[in-house]
């Protein structure tokens, strides 16, 4: 990580966890009944927000442009290990 990211990673809460940062995820449910997002789509996680209060919930910019954030613990998805290649 260069001096760049490591300064605005700096500039952030403290409860903001950029471990898991870059990874792809994939969705498997979701409890929110307004979102148009679909079993099988595919995101990348930016951070998660550790609460104490409520669910950590983690920040996603999804593929087809959604930016609903997962509650974990409620909605289930997968991190990927592995690049996920889909058919076209």
């Amino acid at each position: 990580m260069d001096k760049q990211a490591k300064k605005e990673m700096m500039s952030y809460p403290e409860n903001w966890d950029f471990s898991l940062g870059g990874k792809r995820i994939q969705l498997i449910n979701s409890n929110d009944p307004y979102t148009k997002l679909k079993p099988g789509d595919l995101g990348t996680i930016e951070y998660v927000i550790k609460n104490t209060m409520i669910e950590d919930q983690i920040s996603i910019q999804w593929d087809n442009g959604s930016n609903l954030m997962l509650l974990v613990g409620l909605d289930e998805y997968i991190v990927l290990d592995h690049e996920v290649i889909e058919n076209v």
